[in-house]
């Protein structure tokens, strides 16, 4: 039981890894579709089209995406925040 419980784990967690990076991806291809730039509300909605994502993860997904320095968040005005695609986002997440 032990062991089926290991594998049932180890593969939901294999999954739920390339759900996310699957994830990130798609928000650079947005963004670079967008010439580079984005505001966030527009991201998020065309994110919610193909994905059940709530606003939390979509903050969460844009935090490790800067952090990573792939992307530059700016806040515009309150709620309201510009999206930047940086240059040495074309290489692999």
């Amino acid at each position: 039981m032990r062991e089926k419980l290991q594998k049932l784990h180890t593969s939901f967690s294999f999954r739920c890894y390339n759900l996310v990076s699957e994830i990130y991806e798609r928000v650079i291809e947005i963004i670079k579709r967008n010439n580079g730039l984005i505001k966030d509300n527009e991201l998020y909605e065309e994110l919610k089209k193909e994905y059940d994502i709530g606003f939390e993860d979509f903050n969460r997904i844009l935090m490790v995406l800067e952090l990573r320095r792939f992307i530059y968040v700016e806040t515009i005005k309150r709620n309201h925040r510009l999206i930047q695609l940086l240059k040495n986002a074309g290489g692999g997440i």
